[in-house]
This record gives C-alpha cells, sequence and structure tokens, in this order.
C-alpha cells in the first residue's frame, strides 16, 4: 500500500503531465480496475482534465462535466498513464473539480 507521500508525489506528477488535456481514449487493462457502471468508463473520452488531487491514499482526477476517476494506487499503480492525451499542460487546483460544465 502506498504512503501518502507517495501519492503527493504521483498526484504533482500527473498535474504537469496531464493537466487540463483531453483524453482521447480509455483502455482498461484488468477488468479489477472498474468499479463504475452510470457513467460508463468510455464516457471520459473526449473530457478535458478539469483537476487532479487526492482523497486520503486514493488519487483524484477530474473531468469536465463533473466526472470523477479515483485510482489507488495498490490495484492501478502501473497502469497510470498519459500517452493518450493531447493539449498543454496547465496549473490546476489540488482539489478535485466540482464544476458542472457539460463537455
Amino acid at each position: 500500500m502506498p504512503e501518502l507521500p507517495d501519492v503527493t508525489v504521483y498526484v504533482e506528477a500527473l498535474a504537469r503531465c496531464i493537466g487540463a488535456r483531453v483524453l482521447d481514449a480509455v483502455r482498461i487493462a484488468s477488468p479489477f480496475l472498474v468499479r463504475t457502471v452510470d457513467p460508463p468508463i468510455r464516457d471520459l473520452a473526449g473530457r478535458r482534465v478539469a483537476a487532479i488531487g487526492r482523497l486520503g491514499k486514493r488519487i483524484v482526477i477530474g473531468f469536465e462535466g463533473d466526472v470523477h476517476l479515483v485510482l489507488h494506487l495498490m490495484i492501478a499503480g502501473p497502469s497510470i498513464g498519459a500517452s493518450r492525451v493531447r493539449g498543454s499542460p496547465a496549473s490546476i487546483s489540488s482539489r478535485p473539480s466540482t464544476s458542472r460544465t457539460a463537455p
């Protein structure tokens, strides 16, 4: 299980890599990663990253439209990547988005 300083380092790195970019596609490496049915995970494609933060030891990636992806590194650490996003990095809040903006 990751320690809190490790999670903070991941959050900061993700903010630099994917902050304010648009997610082009979603590929699930393991069915054990997904714990949601509504909205479907594929609905994240085409949404802009609005915020990256943490909730305890979980990483929270907030997208436009008040949709959030929550990861725990014990399960998802190796699958985190930013190779399928476009746009420019931007300075973003360290808290999950509460925006109600439609995609």
